[in-house]
């Protein structure tokens, strides 16, 4: 059993512990899985890189490749069909999809991210991408493809490569940001690309509405530009999503009344708004004692991170999304914005149900599961 990820690199002593694993990678695994199953089905002694085994070893992080040295994924092996059946990251679904990652890396140093691929931005070329997506072109045939960076557009000129490409394929390839984009740093020239492209859902990670809570977080985002590129985005018919954190540190309700009326006033066609869980190996969780127990009910969390919040987090979660989507002109924008009418109808039809008996089951919670 090998497990890597967010929780495994920021934590993996605990990590170890708690799955029993044989092997945790920490960071990054492509430039040492193949050596480290070679060395487990030989029950050599393990001694390598970003590798923590029960016997011990310095937790240092593997080595990260340049990007464009990693094969590509054997996508001629993945049977596709069963998970066209499924939801998936982007809301307007289900669709013919398949997901890929054009960079790695992040160079904001927003409290609460993880940090498994570095604060150093790197980039695949426009001939790799360009290689992949013809291969998925003829597993998927007309489809969407999801870009899952942790900031597509952190590199200006790494993100118009990448639309060229779709622009190439937008008569067969349609191309979805369901992790984000980094919203403030659009412009007239790059929504007119996403145009081109033919961008079916476009996320944005906003967080807080309050300025102040902004450079807490250390995101430092423009919140005026990221409204006006929202209404500019709403203009060219995308779809657009919006993520908000709820019980930040420090968090007054004030300041969440704040978030929650730029969630109001701005024109999104979704908006999440979710409970702040400080990540192992992120900024956040240092700050707070670096505790993991209590990593799973996130109770104890709370309790230190948000004083005045803490107790009514939920609530206030289904308050925002109540007030979010209780408006008509949401409705409208999300029948008008999105790719795939038949599964606005299908949707709405059982949300019926949920509306006619407000108070039975938590049909917030499964309202918004279907349509944020």
């Amino acid at each position: 059993v090998l497990i890597g990820g967010p929780h495994a690199t920021g934590a993996p002593l605990h990590a170890l512990k708690v799955c029993n694993a044989d092997a945790v990678v920490v960071g990054e695994g492509e430039a040492v899985i193949a050596d480290l199953v070679e060395a487990l089905a030989n029950n050599d002694k393990i001694e390598l890189q970003g590798v923590i085994t029960s016997e011990g070893g310095e937790v240092t992080f593997a080595p990260r490749l340049p990007l464009d040295e990693i094969p590509l994924p054997a996508w001629d092996m993945l049977d596709f069909e069963p998970y066209f059946a499924l939801p998936s990251m982007a809301t307007p679904s289900p669709w013919r999809y398949a997901p890929i990652m054009t960079s790695r890396g992040c160079p904001w140093q927003c409290t609460f991210c993880h940090n498994i691929f570095g604060k150093k931005l790197r980039t695949r070329s426009k001939e790799s991408m360009e290689e992949e997506l013809r291969l998925l072109e003829k597993r998927i045939g007309h489809g969407f493809i999801e870009v899952l960076d942790d900031c597509p557009n952190a590199s200006r000129k790494h993100f118009e490569d990448m639309l060229d490409i779709f622009i190439q394929k937008r008569e067969r390839l349609r191309v979805t940001f369901p992790n984000g984009l980094r919203i403030d740093r659009l412009d007239d020239e790059t929504i007119n690309l996403l145009c081109e492209a033919r961008c079916a859902y476009a996320g944005s990670g906003i967080e807080s509405g309050d300025p102040e809570m902004q450079i807490l977080l250390r995101k430092n985002l423009d919140l005026e530009k990221a409204r006006e590129n929202i209404e500019k985005l709403d203009r060219k018919r995308i779809y657009t999503c919006g993520f908000f954190l709820v019980g930040l540190p420090n968090e007054t309700f004030t300041s969440f009344l704040k978030t929650l009326r730029f969630a109001l006033e701005v024109p999104l066609c979704q908006a999440y708004f979710l409970r702040l869980v400080p990540l192992p190996g992120s900024v956040l969780f240092a700050e707070m004692g670096g505790r993991i127990d209590g990593i799973d009910e996130h109770v104890d969390y709370f309790g230190e991170a948000t004083q005045e919040l803490a107790p009514n987090v939920r609530s206030l979660q289904r308050l925002a999304l109540f007030l979010f989507y209780s408006r008509p002109s949401v409705w409208e924008r999300i029948l008008h914005r999105h790719p795939n009418k038949k599964t606005v109808l299908y949707k709405a039809f059982f949300a019926s149900f949920l509306f006619s008996s407000p108070f039975k089951g938590s049909w917030l919670t499964y309202l918004s599961r279907y349509f944020a």
